[in-house]
């Protein structure tokens, strides 16, 4: 259970898990990438019941708000080799010409 964690180099860690036999694991992570930030959170296993503490409920809490980006940034991103994005093809009404691109 222990590292070899196999994750990008984090920008900070936040909390870290160990065991008896003196191994850690990094249980709680800070990414930013581009306008984006990403909390990674690792409480417990599924079978401890560690969704219902308080606690771990307050910290996913605190990361929705750390994570939120209130900037509004939108920007047109290309995609050269797609004729018509699936978004167009929703707005148009054309799914299944758009899926047929595909077959």
């Amino acid at each position: 259970y222990g590292e070899y964690f196999d994750i990008a180099t984090p920008d900070d860690v936040i909390f870290e898990g160990w065991y008896d036999i003196g191994e850690v694991f990094r249980s709680g992570c800070t990414f930013t990438r581009g306008y984006g930030k990403i909390f990674y959170f690792q409480p417990g296993h599924e079978t401890n019941g560690s969704f219902y503490n308080p606690y771990v409920r307050r910290i996913i809490q605190n990361a929705v708000h750390w994570c939120y980006n209130d900037k509004n940034r939108r920007i047109t991103l290309g995609a050269p080799s797609i004729e018509v994005t699936l978004e167009q093809a929703r707005l148009e009404g054309n799914t299944g010409e758009y899926l047929k691109m595909w077959d």
